[in-house]
This record gives structure tokens, C-alpha cells and sequence, in this order.
């Protein structure tokens, strides 16, 4: 598969979901090469495979100077793509907020340029962080969440907030003590 081709799958398909959908929709494909009747292609195309994915199709095909009715040729094709895009590796990510576009336009510049060219994102949301990221690459986990962050403070510094919230002596009150009895 040629470079360009690469280039234009990894602009197209960034998310896992989207992998997911693309390798879904190119297994459709696949099968249709096969079909002779030319009315249930035309309506299982339409009804099944985003226009996107058409368009992207058309795309590699043309780049690859592959025609449709070279049935064998974009089966071929296809199966690299398909095995291009199984190989991507995921950055899973879990928010502690709802990402707009450009929180993952960031997430994923910053995966390509850190990380490597091939990954593809997996992005949830759980509002129990409170804000920040929990991260896994190749089996390797980071958590940058406020709720740890705060956890580790209250942890570390627990004897000092205690003395904080502990309401201070006034002069000449009785101090209630607690006491046990055995």
C-alpha cells in the first residue's frame, strides 16, 4: 500500500469507534465485490456505508490506479487496509470532562507526536475524576486526575488539614474531652 494511502487512513480513522465502524463498512465492501446484481450493491452501498467511507474508498482505489471492477485487485486492497488499520495502536483515555474537538484535535497531535503515528484514540468520559486523565498505552497506566491529586493531598497531608478544621480554643471556654470507658 502506498505511502499516501497510509497518510490518508491515519487522517481519516483516529478514533476506535470510527476503526471499528470503517472495518465494518470494508467487510461490507468486500462481500459486494462478489454480488452481480447491480440494484442490491447500489442499495446495501447506500443504506450501509457512510458516504465518507465511499469517498475514501474511491480514494485509495484511485491512488492504488485500481479500478472497482478489478474485483481481485481491490479485495487485495482492502485486506491490506484492513490489516493496516487492526494494527494501530489505541491510546485509551479516560476525562474527567466531556471533550470538545479541540481537547481531541490536542489528544491525538499530541499522541502522534509523542507516542507514534499509529494510534488510533479511545476516548470515555467518567465525571468521578473530576477533571484530568486517566491514560493506557501498551498496557501501561497513568492517572493525572484531580481526584487522585486531591486523594494524595488529603493522604499526605492529613495531620495538618486536621489542625485546620479543628475549631480553635477560646479563652476561658470549658473544653469538652472526650473520654472512654473501659
Amino acid at each position: 500500500m502506498k505511502a499516501e494511502n497510509i497518510q490518508l487512513l491515519t487522517s481519516n480513522i483516529v478514533t476506535k469507534k470510527q476503526a471499528v465502524k470503517f472495518l465494518a463498512e470494508i467487510e461490507m465492501l468486500t462481500a459486494l465485490l462478489y454480488q452481480t446484481n447491480k440494484e442490491t450493491v447500489e442499495k446495501t452501498l447506500h443504506e450501509n456505508v457512510r458516504e465518507a467511507t465511499r469517498q475514501l474508498c474511491d480514494e485509495l482505489l484511485k491512488n492504488e490506479a485500481i479500478t472497482w471492477s478489478d474485483h481481485e485487485k481491490v479485495a487485495l486492497l482492502f485486506a491490506a487496509v484492513r490489516d493496516f488499520v487492526k494494527k494501530q495502536k489505541v491510546l485509551q483515555v479516560t476525562l474527567g470532562f466531556e471533550p470538545s474537538e479541540q481537547t481531541f484535535s490536542l489528544l491525538l497531535a499530541w499522541a502522534h507526536k509523542n507516542l507514534d503515528t499509529n494510534v488510533i484514540i479511545d476516548v470515555s468520559y467518567d465525571e468521578a475524576l473530576l477533571g484530568g486523565a486517566n491514560i493506557v498505552f501498551e498496557g501501561k497506566y497513568a492517572s493525572f486526575t484531580l481526584s487522585n491529586m486531591l486523594t494524595d493531598i488529603f493522604e499526605t497531608h492529613k495531620d495538618e488539614i486536621k489542625k485546620l478544621i479543628q475549631p480553635p480554643a477560646i479563652p476561658g471556654q470549658i473544653q469538652h474531652v472526650q473520654t472512654q470507658t473501659l
